[in-house]
C-alpha cells in the first residue's frame, strides 16, 4: 500500500484508531487508513497491527 500510495500521490498513508470495543482482555480495534485526508480503507481486528493490515488490504482494493 505504501509503495502504491507514494507512486500515485507522493504521500504515505496514515493510520488512525477509530475506536475500540470489548473488555481489556479481548479488545477489538477499528482502524482507518487515510491518504490526502480521505479515508480509503477501514479494518478491524484483535490488535492494532491486524486492524491496520485489514485496513491496508481494503485500501489496496480501492486504489487498484
Amino acid at each position: 500500500l505504501q509503495e502504491l500510495a507514494q507512486t500515485k500521490t507522493k504521500q504515505s498513508p496514515r493510520y488512525k484508531i477509530l475506536g475500540t470495543t470489548g473488555p481489556d482482555h479481548a479488545k477489538q480495534f477499528s482502524v482507518g487508513v487515510f491518504l490526502e485526508n480521505k479515508m480509503i480503507g477501514e479494518g478491524a481486528g484483535p490488535s492494532k497491527q491486524v486492524a491496520e493490515e485489514a485496513a491496508a488490504a481494503k485500501a489496496l482494493e480501492q486504489l487498484e
